[in-house]
């Protein structure tokens, strides 16, 4: 079974780069400059809002442009942790997942759904 996502995105400018490679047609609102793990440069509060709602309307406008991307199963979906805090000792043993290393945790699934599921996304 195919699952379909689609979604608007605020993004840092290596997120756009990476989407833009997967997905093609994109609109983004540019918000976030990462400088290191815990280091980024941004705008205001209200200049992030402007971005994101012209971004959601650029996007309204290119409905019909933008084929469904479809992900078929199994995916896998790993999370790293990037604060300063350590995975719980027992974030292995829900189903489906597994501890990669002391701040990631790796979710598969039979399909898109699934893993987003046991990942609690």
């Amino acid at each position: 079974m195919a699952s379909s996502l689609i979604a608007f995105l605020l993004l840092s400018i290596t997120g756009q780069a990476q989407a833009k490679k997967i997905i093609f047609v994109i609109t983004d609102a540019e918000g976030v400059a990462g400088v290191c793990r815990y280091t980024c440069i941004s705008m205001s509060a209200e200049k992030a809002r402007e971005a994101i709602r012209a971004g959601a309307v650029r996007a309204m406008k290119q409905i019909g442009q933008i084929r469904p991307y479809t992900i078929e199963g199994p995916v896998t979906i790993e999370i790293e942790y990037t604060t300063r805090n350590s995975l719980p000792i027992d974030a292995g043993l829900a189903p489906g997942a597994e501890v990669v290393d002391d701040r990631t945790i790796r979710y598969r699934g039979k399909d898109l759904l699934e893993a987003l599921v046991r990942a609690r996304l």
